[in-house]
């Protein structure tokens, strides 16, 4: 990733650290974690019916290969 040249926003915690987001999400989500958690609840469920979908699509194939 040192390569990427996305635009960078470097942060400066209150306790004297810093932080850098590569996107305004990233930094969003930051600061409104609610909203973010919200967000990845539906992608994961999301990904698991893909999943889900996948292997039963598979599942259905691999009879007829055995044939």
């Amino acid at each position: 990733m040192a390569d990427d040249k996305r635009p960078t926003l470097t942060v400066r915690h209150l306790y004297g650290g810093f932080k850098t987001f590569k996107t305004e999400r990233a930094l969003d989500a930051a600061l409104n974690p609610e909203g973010e958690k919200r967000f990845l609840v539906g992608t994961l469920r999301e990904a698991a019916e893909e999943r889900e979908k996948s292997r039963s699509v598979k599942q259905e194939r691999d009879p007829e290969r055995e044939r």
